[in-house]
């Protein structure tokens, strides 16, 4: 009589309900860590210089574009990489870019309203969905306009 009671007791083990919901558990906590450890590894990257926090573009873009006016674009190495950049000459055309689409055509458009501005002055425009333009005449003539994505961007294009 004991072996039966013994054998019906063990008979019936866990629920299939909580050994779904342990891996379940187990999923998410394996998610929350690769989620947790790549916001830390995001995190050191910025903190030491390699990588521009994500509002960094659109928070300094009149700065950037005042010091580009100033001092010329001679190409992509003088552009931050949290930029993407239209460069026209001052008949309007178009020297140097590294943008395409829409965002190539309201970068042409805001940057021949800038040719005609006066020097110094820089038009910031939100593009929405997260996007920056700023558009400035050149020292030497052109004109030039910069395009931030609100996103964290390698500080070096060799990265």
């Amino acid at each position: 009589m004991a072996a039966l009671k013994i054998g019906a007791r063990g008979r019936g083990g866990m629920p299939l309900s909580f050994v779904i919901a342990r891996y379940f558990a187990y999923a998410f906590a394996a998610f929350a860590t690769a989620w947790l450890a790549s916001l830390m590894v995001l995190s050191v990257l910025i903190s030491a210089g390699f990588v521009y926090e994500a509002s960094w573009g659109p928070a300094n873009a009149r700065e950037v574009a005042e010091g580009l006016a100033r001092d010329g674009v001679c190409g992509q190495q003088d552009v931050p990489t949290a930029y993407r950049y239209l460069i026209l000459n001052k008949d309007g055309n178009v020297l140097m870019t590294d943008l395409e689409g829409t965002r190539l055509e309201d970068a042409k458009e805001m940057a021949r309203t800038a040719l005609a501005a006066d020097p110094g002055t820089v038009e910031i425009e939100g593009g929405g969905s997260g996007l920056t333009y700023a558009a400035f005449p050149l020292k030497g003539g052109g004109a030039c306009a910069l395009v931030s994505e609100y996103l964290p961007q390698w500080v070096s294009r060799d990265l």
